[in-house]
């Protein structure tokens, strides 16, 4: 189950209502050092959800909470039986403009000069860009590059600022930046130690496995080389370790998935992964996440395609609900229960694509298109100085995400948590395909009997109806 915008104290009391429904994991959003200010709010939005994926180290001190607070929680949450798993950031770093430079400005859309001074961290270590940028520092004399310290990374691990605009052009997908994010040079060797060193520190304090944002950005045989320093630095793979990517909607499934080639996730990767001594066994254990998953089963007949026990089903993922949307149903955004509830509980009943592993995203309601989340740090009652008084517009107050009173879908008219995670009709199809007892009611979790969703005229289990739940995997 994929949660989403708590912290680690609030999925810490959720776990034994998450585990007790039936579900076999959860995944929390970075816990990485992360862009994260009281000074300046971005669009009116104060912290928005955006910033906690654009790290400024690999300390593991996030908005969600410090490293001794995710570390009990993981063990919290072990305890019940639960995995715990984590996003992780391989492509990039900070967006260009996010920086401890005192100065910097840029002409505004709104007519004349914008200026803004630096931006602070989760864990407040300096970090620089260039974007803005207009003097020297005082201390060289030199105008500043881009540099990461807490890594540390320079100027010379990153790639030079191209802005990705072809999606169809996968040279562009790899090399170039993804919307100002600066783009890790992931082909070289020092930062693929430093990313495997994130990640061994990662399985160190608990963590099962990752889900790789932007994943397709990442060159597949990056990938393979860095999971090779992986598995050489932590000697073993667990049997319970999962990955997997998210490749999204403008994944094109011939040159990732279908035929070889050097941007294969399935044919060049897995022969990089076999030189860097990754058995056919583990290498199962890397998966991908894709938006048409139905397409997918579908394509590149008769060819030797990434399997579908390697392909996860979701529903949506947290960019659906704040960019895309579209055909498919977002819980967050369209606020209808019984549609919502109708297409994830046949998706979590189905066997139809042969997946070891399905998700559920349990969130936060999107309220008037607002970027920041009910955590209470995208309130404006935060801002430290004058300016962000004036221009923190769009002000979420603080809600608690493990109330143990709240309905599913309670709220949905202001500001809160979705908690799908707690609507019956899902928890009971998700434990059909799963093969363990349906016989479940709200009593028995200690909700109120009103808190059951009743969608008439949609044919549900017996008598009816964030930030992340990793939810339910076969294969474990």
């Amino acid at each position: 189950m994929c949660i989403r915008d708590r912290n680690y104290d609030a999925i810490e009391r959720e776990c034994p209502l998450i585990a007790q429904l039936g579900y076999l994991g959860v995944k929390v959003y970075p816990p990485t050092e992360h862009v994260e200010d009281y000074d300046s709010p971005e669009d009116g939005d104060l912290n928005p959800w955006f910033w906690i994926y654009q790290p400024v180290s690999y300390r593991l001190t996030s908005r969600q909470g410090t490293r001794a607070e995710l570390r009990r929680m993981i063990n919290t949450c072990r305890r019940l039986g639960l995995r715990v798993y984590a996003d992780v950031i391989f492509n990039h770093m900070a967006g260009d403009g996010h920086s401890s430079f005192p100065k910097k400005r840029n002409w505004s859309l709104l007519g004349g000069c914008a200026t803004w001074g630096p931006k602070s961290s989760s864990a407040h270590s300096p970090y620089f860009t260039t974007f803005g940028t207009y003097e020297n520092w005082e201390f060289t004399g030199k105008r500043p590059a881009i540099e990461f310290p807490g890594v540390p990374y320079t100027a010379s691990d990153f790639h030079c600022a191209r802005k990705l605009k072809d999606y169809d052009n996968l040279y562009e997908m790899n090399y170039f930046w993804v919307v100002g994010l600066s783009d890790l040079k992931t082909e070289d060797p020092w930062v693929q130690k430093r990313l495997a060193d994130y990640i061994v520190d990662l399985m160190g304090i608990g963590f099962s496995g990752f889900r790789i944002d932007a994943g397709k950005h990442v060159h597949p045989a990056d990938q393979a080389r860095i999971f090779g320093e992986f598995k050489r630095l932590l000697g073993e793979i667990p049997s319970d370790f999962l990955v997997y990517n998210e490749m999204t909607y403008d994944c094109h499934f011939e040159k990732v998935f279908c035929y070889p080639s050097e941007y294969s996730f399935h044919h060049n990767m897995t022969v990089i992964l076999k030189e860097e001594g990754w058995e056919d066994h583990e290498i199962h254990m890397l998966k991908f996440w894709v938006q048409d998953y139905d397409g997918y089963s579908k394509a590149c007949k008769g060819v030797n395609k990434l399997p579908m026990t390697r392909v996860l089903v979701q529903n949506e993922c947290h960019d659906h609900q704040n960019t895309y949307g579209g055909s498919i149903p977002i819980i967050a955004v369209d606020k209808n229960p019984c549609k919502y509830q109708r297409v994830v509980a046949e998706l979590m009943r189905t066997s139809q694509y042969e997946s070891e592993i399905k998700l559920l995203m349990t969130s936060y309601w999107v309220t008037n298109g607002y970027k920041g989340f009910p955590d209470g740090k995208s309130d404006c009652g935060l801002c430290r100085n004058d300016i962000c008084k004036k221009y923190c517009t769009n002000s979420v107050p603080k809600k608690d995400a493990a109330d143990p009173n709240a309905c599913p879908y309670e709220g949905m008219d202001g500001f809160g948590y979705t908690r799908v995670h707690r609507d019956l009709a899902i928890v009971r199809a998700m434990r059909e395909w799963l093969g363990i007892s349906t016989q479940i009611e709200m009593k028995d979790i200690g909700l109120r009997d009103e808190c059951e969703v009743k969608c008439s005229g949609i044919k549900l289990f017996i008598s009816f109806a964030f930030a992340f739940i990793l939810a339910v995997a076969s294969f474990i």
